[in-house]
């Protein structure tokens, strides 16, 4: 490649799709709520959002919060109403971070988001998930190659990674799912390292935790299993569990402050009982699921194979069964990472089958997107113990860049058109079959012949 190092390359690809990517508009509830929160906290000093510009916005069809035009989101309803007033029910810490940034920007350059919202919203975007989106790439490379991927193969992962999954489509706007990316990336790299310091893993664990209050209970409980099963010993949780506390008490205290609870505010239905609230008992998350088993069935397998499922909208993912077994017996060493990454996406996977009922306007299940980092891993360990699959991942890497591209037009709060991304889809897994099949006739003529 012309003498570049590869890993110049992914550097400097990583960053040009998170700087040129991000979008400078909010285009969903989603992001208007955090948004909101961001500017609240700095030009009003307060965690109520009654005041932001992304929440009293009128609604103008064909237009965004700004007069461009693009799809309204009419301002923000992710939002809870608490003693009279109005805050996002996402959690707080991701806000504070983000506000950080914000304040030192004002006081360098006097940006306001009132006065100039379009390069606030781009500010925020590429400081938060283009930020995550580069350290996640980053993050998959050096993951590859202290798995013992050769350097090839450890490039490949990276661009599969990087071009053919959700992670960036969900770079180009601010949400808590590709900061949770970012901090999970770091944790399967640090648990590939020969040394793992449990208080350092633990406080990683702290801050996904503060961020996504969906994926952290799962992530806690597996950090701690994965502990036990690796070291044999108390002393690893208990380090762990120490390196949570500060970002854990922290996201509890804040949580409390604004909510009077200790468990998710957002999850409380009557800060949502209010005259035009988009939510209630019926569709917020965090509520059991109270369909048949049938249902319940239907729509967990959803999630992973549906319309809209995680799996076929990143396509490198498919190659997984195909190979984790013979990674598991090949590596024995790795064992403790792989039941770590098996219990955080088979725990988060169970956790939204039973306590959501509906996905809301994204591409795919944004709520899994963390979970890129455990399935490349797991893709990573794979292909160092089946390295003659390698042909199967570029064949559904060639077609999940092209999912991603036309995923990344669209943006992370729009469906894409269905009837591209049926043909693609279509295309992607004949392709993929037809190389199995390949690979099996291959397989059987080079078998020695019985005398």
């Amino acid at each position: 490649m012309l003498g570049i190092p590869r890993f110049s390359i992914i550097l400097i690809g990583a960053i040009l799709i998170a700087v040129l990517g991000a979008r400078p508009y909010a285009s969903s509830w989603n992001d208007g709520g955090r948004l909101a929160t961001v500017e609240a906290l700095v030009d009003q000093h307060t965690f109520a959002i009654d005041n932001s510009i992304f929440v009293n916005v009128p609604e103008q069809p064909g237009l965004d919060p700004y007069g461009r035009d693009v799809p309204s989101t009419g301002g923000t309803l992710d939002k809870m109403l608490i003693n009279g007033h109005f805050y996002s029910h996402e959690s707080p810490v991701g806000a504070l971070y983000m506000a950080g940034v914000y304040w030192v920007a004002q006081k360098l350059t006097g940006l306001t988001a009132a006065q100039q919202p379009h390069a606030f919203v781009y500010l925020m975007t590429v400081a938060s998930t283009g930020l995550a989106y580069v350290i996640s790439v980053i993050c998959i490379w050096f993951m590859a190659r202290r798995i013992g991927l050769p350097e090839d193969t450890s490039f490949l992962v990276t661009v599969s990674f990087g071009l053919a999954t959700l992670a960036p489509v969900y770079s180009r706007q601010v949400n808590s799912q590709m900061l949770a990316l970012g901090i999970v990336a770091a944790i399967f790299l640090l648990v590939t390292s020969k040394q793992v310091r449990p208080v350092l893993l633990g406080l990683l664990v702290g801050m996904t935790y503060a961020i996504d209050m969906g994926l952290g209970p799962v992530l806690i409980i597996a950090v701690l299993l994965y502990c036990l099963f690796k070291w044999r010993d108390l002393k690893s949780p208990l380090l762990c569990v120490l390196g949570m506390l500060p970002f854990a008490l922290l996201h509890h205290w804040f949580n409390y402050s604004i909510g009077g609870t200790i468990g998710p505010a957002g999850a409380n239905a009557q800060y949502f009982s209010y005259p035009g609230s988009a939510f209630s008992a019926e569709n917020m998350t965090g509520v059991l699921f109270r369909g048949s088993v049938r249902d319940l069935t239907e729509w967990s397998l959803g999630l992973l194979v549906g319309s809209r499922g995680f799996l076929l909208y990143n396509l490198p993912l498919l190659l997984l069964p195909f190979g984790v077994i013979g990674a598991w017996r090949k590596f024995p060493e790795r064992r403790p990472e792989l039941l770590f990454a098996l219990l955080l996406c088979g725990g988060t996977w169970t956790l939204y089958s039973i306590a959501a009922n509906t996905t809301g306007l994204s591409a795919s299940i944004r709520w899994f997107v963390p979970l890129l980092a455990p399935a490349f891993f797991g893709l990573s360990v794979m292909l160092a113990a089946r390295p003659g699959l390698l042909d199967q991942f570029k064949v559904l890497t060639a077609f999940g860049a092209l999912l991603t591209a036309v995923l990344f037009w669209t943006g992370p709060w729009r469906n894409p058109d269905p009837t591209h991304f049926l043909v693609l889809l279509t295309l992607g897994l004949a392709a993929f079959a037809w190389s199995l099949w390949q690979r099996r006739a291959t397989a059987a003529m080079n078998m020695p012949v019985a005398t």
